[in-house]
């Protein structure tokens, strides 16, 4: 399903698409198989922001 939006994303012309996750939450090694990498951290100390290029 995610590869579908970003898919979709990539589509519609978007450049990259970023995220927000939980520093414990086990998807992130999902989000990183698909391409997407820690920028920084996101709304505090306990999420991560990540970015994907769709380009």
């Amino acid at each position: 399903m995610m590869r579908a939006m970003l898919d979709e994303l990539r589509g519609a012309g978007y450049a990259r698409a970023s995220l927000s996750v939980q520093k414990e939450n086990p998807a992130l090694r999902l989000y990183k198989r698909l391409g997407f990498r820690i920028v920084g951290n996101g709304a505090d100390e306990t999420e991560w922001l990540m970015i994907i290029e769709l380009d």
